[in-house]
């Protein structure tokens, strides 16, 4: 797989990142946007600056798709 470039701060603060409507008061919750060629970004709404994830829409998919089937839920306790 080709490696998926890196987004750079100036490049950041121009991209419109939106936040998820289940957010806990608007702060605490993962924000993303689409920069362009079909990738995805996502970044920490608390720490915007601390990092970047950018995916392809295939692997954006395909980390839905985990979520969706639970893949990721915390144990159940008990």
């Amino acid at each position: 797989m080709g490696r998926v470039p890196a987004i750079h701060r100036e490049i950041s603060d121009t991209l419109e990142w939106r936040k998820s409507r289940f957010s806990r008061d608007g702060n605490e919750c993962v924000e993303s946007c689409r920069p362009a060629g079909g990738l995805i970004a996502f970044r920490d709404s608390k720490a915007p600056d601390a990092g970047t994830l950018v995916i392809t829409a295939g692997q954006g998919r395909a980390l839905m798709e985990r979520i969706r089937e639970g893949a990721y839920d915390p144990p159940a306790l008990g």
